[in-house]
């Protein structure tokens, strides 16, 4: 069906010793369907109508008109010429399709035929984005036809206020029987909801004839594409919670730390994998560094993996396995890395949080005095005088030296 004009052009050679002169009204082509030949050729592209001997030249057809087959094929095209020869005037003709050589054909072919394949969002956590956020949404598109279809301009909205920065797009070629992958980019709009995007193709040009009437634009597999536009994550520690109130210093006794998070944003958090330097412990300005501290392996809740969705909240339990030598009321400083499961691209957010505990002296005893309730004991220092068989008690006087509250002391003697 194609408008646009092409040329069949026939090369004929005079193998005889005299010259002839070419018969317009017998020279023409033919083919297996009708070809639209609006003005056969009345001269030589040479110029003239004269073929000395052995001479060779070209005649030019000029096709108007392309059959209309639908489902492709090779045209078959043939010539039939008639000359006069100068001499005798006799006529010489020849037919392409009668010798068998000579002839030629053409692929007529099939036309374009187009249609968006699929649509979809390339985010990490689709169908999530951040309010902001920019991601691509990748479009392909199938031509199930035969003949290639360029400048194929796509277009994309959505039925939101997100902006699309390149639509429409324009693919430049789509070959026959083949796939074209392109991309938007999109921003996503500053209000959270869902937002459904559409595309579409608006127009396309056969590269055969540069005509765009000659695509066929079929209804798409797949051309739409929702997505949820959310706040970003905001992951905040809640609180720092020490398992006592006080411990002493030097202490080897396990005592813990309990970090409580919750995300109060919208899109997922992320906390990266729990190190002992997310907690620190200070006397004033100076940072204490004789804390031996033990990660937790995950969350207190036992959920599988670190990531908190909206709203949800969980604990970080650190183990303080030693505690520092200095006294006194320390503060507590711990920090939690995280960042947005739906934008992870825009790297590490740190939170932070503090507390404080009372480290004490350690505990230390000692006995003061041992004496007895004997009458007779002054003529000896430390020393009492009894009978045998006599009763009487030992008086121990012991002390706590330390910071600490001392439980079921023992005194052998």
């Amino acid at each position: 069906g194609q408008s646009t004009p092409w040329t069949v052009t026939l090369l004929v050679q005079n193998q005889g010793g005299a010259a002839m002169t070419l018969a317009a009204d017998s020279t023409y082509i033919f083919a297996d369907y009708p070809l639209a030949v609006p003005s056969p050729p009345s001269a030589f592209l040479e110029g003239g109508g004269s073929l000395a001997a052995g001479e060779s030249k070209h005649l030019v057809f000029n096709i108007g008109q392309t059959p209309v087959i639908e489902a492709g094929y090779d045209l078959g095209i043939d010539a039939r010429t008639g000359f006069f020869e100068d001499n005798s005037g006799a006529f010489l003709g020849y037919d392409t399709g009668e010798s068998g050589t000579g002839g030629t054909s053409v692929r007529v072919q099939a036309r374009a035929d187009l249609r968006i394949e699929r649509l979809a969002g390339v985010l990490p956590n689709l169908p999530r984005a951040n309010r902001g956020q920019r991601f691509p949404i990748v479009v392909e598109i199938t031509n199930s036809g035969e003949a290639t279809a360029g400048q194929v301009n796509i277009q994309l909205a959505g039925d939101g206020s997100s902006t699309v920065e390149n639509s429409p797009l324009t693919v430049v070629s789509v070959p026959g029987f083949q796939s074209v992958t392109d991309t938007f980019h999109v921003t996503a709009a500053d209000i959270e909801g869902m937002e459904t995007f559409a595309a579409g193709i608006v127009s396309a040009v056969d590269e055969n004839s540069g005509q765009d009437g000659l695509v066929v634009l079929s209804p798409a597999a797949d051309a739409l594409e929702s997505i949820l536009i959310e706040n970003p994550a905001g992951l905040e520690i809640v609180s720092v919670l020490p398992s006592q109130g006080g411990v002493n210093a030097g202490q080897t006794v396990d005592w813990t730390l309990k970090v409580e998070l919750r995300n109060g944003g919208g899109a997922p958090a992320t906390v990266a994998q729990p190190a002992a330097g997310d907690i620190s412990f200070r006397l004033g300005a100076s940072r204490l560094a004789d804390y031996l501290i033990l990660p937790p392996a995950g969350f207190a809740s036992g959920a599988a993996d670190f990531t908190l969705e909206s709203g949800e909240s969980d604990s970080l339990i650190y183990v303080i396995s030693s505690t520092g030598i200095d006294t006194g009321l320390v503060n507590i400083d711990a920090t939690s890395t995280w960042s947005d499961g739906n934008d992870p691209a825009a790297g590490n957010f740190v939170s932070s949080g503090t507390s404080q505990i009372h480290v004490k002296e350690p505990s230390g005893l000692r006995i003061i005095s041992v004496t007895s309730d004997a009458p007779n004991n002054a003529k000896f220092p430390n020393t009492s005088i009894v009978n045998v068989m006599q009763s009487f008690r030992i008086n121990v006087r012991v002390e706590n030296t330390g910071g600490d509250n001392l439980e079921q002391v023992e005194v052998s003697l």
